[in-house]
């Protein structure tokens, strides 16, 4: 009888569909990972942002976010590189991996959520000592996170690198993983629409209330559709890579937990799946500091708040 860590989708390629699909995620997955290793979009921010990084907390929320991808790139070359070297049957290492995986992913998540608090408030204009519990909580959050995946994978093995052998273990891996997702990515998504209405209102307010000539009132509007259309792209973009990286790997797990598919009669459909959802979840290392450097967020300066 199957154990309960077989009943998710794991690391293991099964059959001949499965052996294929995994040489094809190694060629798209590695490049990718490489990629991420790139520490230039991380120098170039601190390049720019020096001198205003100790006074900002979004400055410093951003370089968490870009050395979480970064930590993310280095961990997965690291496991295709031992399995591809070494095999992919040392308990050990596969144990390892399985711990630092989610860890990695959770701290891009969680910082993700952090950099969505940090413009909302921004935009509503709080003081940082003010929002600082908020903070203080998804630290928690992710901390404890962090002990629970460390006590699974200290009284459990892994042998494929990604769910605890023991069927206790696999099961609060599921369970807790699933909600810090479903719960993080409900989160980004509904900040970045709160924002954007939040920026258009307050703008449209403002325009109502320092209506002056013709001239000046052309030139506000402009000044405010400006704002309003960086708001709008930054909220979009970053709301839509959550989206489309990490919805594939929650919708895979989702299935086979709710018994929509059966991994042991319908494993090409799985193994399919499992390729695309491992695929996007590896853009994310790429894409997010692509987003940091050239789309955004960036800071209101005092002129953008006087108009």
């Amino acid at each position: 009888m199957p154990s309960t860590s077989s009943t998710v989708v794991t690391s293991n390629p099964f059959g001949e569909t499965g052996s294929r699909l995994f040489m094809v995620r190694y060629i798209l997955e590695v490049p990718i990972y490489i990629l991420g290793l790139n520490s230039y979009v991380i120098y170039r921010f601190l390049r720019n942002k020096h001198k205003r990084f100790h006074e900002s907390r979004m400055n410093r929320i951003i370089t968490l976010l870009l050395f979480a991808c970064l930590s993310w790139s280095v961990v997965s070359n690291a496991r295709y590189f031992v399995w591809l070297f070494q095999g992919s049957t040392n308990i050990v290492h596969n144990t390892i991996f399985a711990f630092l995986s989610p860890v990695c992913l959770i701290s891009i998540l969680g910082t993700n959520l952090m950099l969505a608090m940090e413009r909302f408030f921004v935009m509503q204009q709080k003081k940082d000592q003010d929002t600082k519990p908020f903070f203080l909580v998804v630290l928690g959050i992710v901390g404890l996170y962090v002990v629970v995946m460390l006590w699974i994978f200290s009284t459990s093995t892994s042998d494929d690198s990604v769910l605890p052998d023991s069927p206790l273990q696999a099961k609060i891996w599921i369970w807790s993983t699933a909600l810090f997702y479903i719960a993080t990515i409900i989160s980004i998504i509904s900040l970045y629409v709160v924002t954007y209405h939040h920026t258009r209102k307050v703008l449209r307010k403002y325009m109502q209330m320092n209506s002056g000539s013709y001239e000046s009132s052309l030139l506000q509007k402009e000044a405010v559709l400006q704002i309003e259309k960086k708001v709008l792209l930054y909220s979009i973009c970053f709301g839509c890579v959550v989206i489309a990286c990490y919805l594939p790997e929650l919708l895979m797990n989702g299935v086979i937990v709710m018994k929509l598919i059966d991994p042991y009669t319908q494993q090409d459909v799985l193994e399919v799946w499992k390729c695309v959802a491992n695929v996007f979840l590896a853009c994310d290392v790429v894409l997010t500091p692509l987003l940091v450097l050239f789309v955004g967020p960036k800071e209101v300066n005092d002129d953008d708040v006087e108009l």
